[in-house]
């Protein structure tokens, strides 16, 4: 007898093979002449055997996944059922290859837009995930960095791109069981980064000609890149004022030594130039919103002490003026201010402090209050409803006279034929008689100690 061998993919039975990828199923097929042998065949590589399988019709086949990586020997020897008839039989030993199959590798990156200075994270995902060996990173040809796997993926963070395009990709090296591989391109461009600006002044308001600090900040309006770099020009509105290096906090500072001369509100500014290189801007120019320096002078008042005491319900002019010349309010407390007017009228008597104040203008700083305190002492009544009037003997009097603030009154006969009961006066004989009345004190008005007659 004779005998051949072929192999071929089992999920291609009709095209012959010599090499498949690792863990393919393959099916060898032996042939023997002639065709009406009968007995077995044993499928050996090298000295494995991979197993045995009856002929049929001069052909006996086996299908396995037993072949190792890389070059296999196979032979197929027949064993006749008899010997009388036939003769054992083995092919020419065939080489057939196993591979490794190809891993499968895919990139992804972190969500753009790509600002200049930004870190873009990459990360390769590799299939299988038993896969353990590196990926490497490239733009084009150029490496960017490598990782090692861990579970199927591993990723690696740069912020070194400059401004232009890229074609990234994800190089996979291989291992013991899987064929090198690398991701399809992604295309990204990195572009200048929007900037913008924070200006402060060390002082809202300052006098004519008087130094003053500006600081302005410089950051990225979008991503997290640190501006480190450049210049910003300090104007007042379209003036400039100096300008200063961007330091590696990404501020820059600016002494206005001489001050500002011009009185009123001065609206500054400060403009960062961009970052470029070889002509691109790798940083954008940006302008601060306005920060508002008023201009202005101090100014003092000056306060006439009013008339102190003063009794209640009195009133007195309030003289005061700034140094300015622009106009003084007055305030009260303890009393009541109108204008330059003061009524000494609080219910209760005591202290009266009176503030002058001046709240400034476009020019002037406000003035520091001034303040004058005024003693109110109480007021001496007065008397109404108490006059000459006549009776006829025996013929009792009502006295109904009364005092402001409205304290107790008290009469008495100073001289003459005549009694008094409360407010009743009883004349006991004919004549002239005098009374007298005092009153006694109240919240805001002094007794009447003196008879009033």
């Amino acid at each position: 007898t004779t005998t051949s061998l072929t192999a071929a993919l089992t999920s291609a039975p009709g095209t012959a093979v010599t090499s498949a990828p690792f863990s393919a199923s393959v099916t060898l097929t032996a042939s023997i002449t002639p065709a009406s042998a009968v007995g077995t065949v044993s499928f050996m590589d090298g000295t494995t055997t991979l197993g045995s399988a009856a002929v049929i019709s001069g052909k006996a086949t086996l299908a396995t996944t037993a072949l190792i990586l890389g070059s296999n020997t196979l032979t197929a020897t027949f064993t006749p059922t008899t010997s009388a008839n036939f003769k054992s039989s083995t092919n020419s030993a065939m080489s057939f290859q196993v591979t490794k199959p190809a891993a499968t590798t895919t990139l992804s990156l972190s969500s753009g837009p790509y600002y200049y200075g930004n870190s873009i994270t990459l990360t390769a995902n590799v299939s299988p995930t038993t896969a353990t060996q590196t990926v490497t990173f490239k733009n084009g040809t150029t490496a960017l960095g490598t990782c090692t796997l861990s579970n199927g993926t591993c990723s690696i963070s740069t912020s070194s791109l400059a401004l232009g395009s890229y074609s990234l990709t994800a190089a996979y090296v291989g291992d013991s069981n899987n064929g090198a591989s690398t991701s399809s391109a992604s295309t990204i461009s990195v572009v200048t980064t929007p900037t913008q600006v924070a200006l402060v002044s060390s002082a809202a308001s300052v006098a004519p000609s008087t130094s003053f600090t500006l600081t302005a900040t410089v950051t990225a309006q979008a991503g997290t890149a640190a501006i480190n770099a450049g210049n910003v020009t300090f104007y007042d509105s379209s003036t400039k004022l100096g300008k200063a290096t961007v330091n590696s906090s990404g501020v820059a500072t600016l002494t206005v030594s001489a001050g500002l001369s011009t009185q009123g509100n001065h609206y500054l500014l400060a403009a960062y130039g961009g970052l470029y290189s070889s002509g691109s801007a790798q940083f954008d120019t940006s302008l601060s919103p306005a920060a508002k320096v008023s201009i202005s002078n101090d100014q003092t008042i000056t306060f006439t002490q009013p008339a102190s005491p003063a009794t209640y319900g009195s009133t007195a002019t309030l003289v005061a003026t700034s140094s300015s010349g622009l106009a003084v309010k007055f305030a009260g407390t303890g009393c009541t201010v109108s204008g330059t007017t003061v009524t000494y009228n609080t219910i209760g008597t005591g202290a009266c402090t009176i503030t002058a104040s001046q709240s400034g203008s476009s020019k002037y700083n406000a003035a520091t209050p001034v303040s004058q305190t005024v003693t109110v002492t109480k007021a001496t009544p007065t008397v109404t409803g108490f006059y000459n009037r006549s009776t006829v003997y025996g013929t009792p009097l009502t006295l109904n006279a009364a005092v402001s603030g409205g304290g107790t009154i008290t009469y008495s006969v100073v001289s003459g034929p005549g009694s008094i009961s409360g407010s009743m006066l009883t004349p006991t004989g004919a004549g002239t008689i005098v009374v007298g009345l005092t009153s006694a004190a109240s919240t805001n008005y002094a007794a009447l100690t003196t008879p009033v007659t």
